[in-house]
């Protein structure tokens, strides 16, 4: 399935607000808020998302915590 670069915007911006709200969240909590934020918009995909957050990783606005790999940390 091909999305949007729109779609992939809109995903990272969610993921980041959801970042700066929480400061720290787990893997399932972060999947589970950002399909309760966009579900008037779209379903985001597992694989989707994924892609997302190492490319946040990737560009140090979010780290995975030292202790749990499941878990995301804001950078800020």
């Amino acid at each position: 399935m091909l999305y949007s670069f729109v779609s992939f915007h809109i995903l990272q911006e969610a993921i980041v607000k959801i970042m700066k709200m929480r400061k720290r969240i787990t893997n399932a909590a972060l999947q589970t808020e950002l399909v309760e934020i966009l579900k008037n918009m779209f379903i985001p995909q597992k694989k989707m998302i994924k892609e997302q957050i190492e490319w946040l990783i990737d560009h140090k606005y979010l780290r995975r915590d030292e202790e749990d790999i499941n878990t995301f940390l804001y950078v800020v």
